[in-house]
């Protein structure tokens, strides 16, 4: 039986992360265990996130984006979250009318 991956807005959010962190990391010419050690967590943590096979808890993504020097925001792709639920949930429309005369 072969590996099927779903996709759905966690999925795709966990690519996001992990492309996020690879990018930001190569922006900054810095190695993985250079990230890893700045933040105080393990190397093999480290290479999991980017990986996308593990996600960091709330206090290793602060420490990450510390030492990153970026929001946790930004850093856990929460705008590409959002966005991603509002097209899974499209089918329920929203508007909002104007009150103002």
């Amino acid at each position: 039986m072969g590996y099927r991956k779903v996709t759905n807005a966690r999925s795709m959010w966990s690519d996001c992360f992990c492309e996020r962190l690879k990018n930001i990391r190569r922006q900054r010419k810095m190695m993985q265990g250079e990230i890893a050690e700045k933040a105080g967590i393990s190397d093999t943590a480290y290479r999991q996130y980017e990986k996308g096979r593990s996600e960091p808890g709330i206090y290793n993504a602060i420490r990450l984006a510390e030492a990153l020097n970026v929001s946790v925001g930004y850093l856990l792709c929460v705008d590409e979250y959002v966005r991603l639920k509002n097209v899974e949930n499209a089918d329920v429309e929203v508007s909002v009318a104007s009150t103002e005369g």
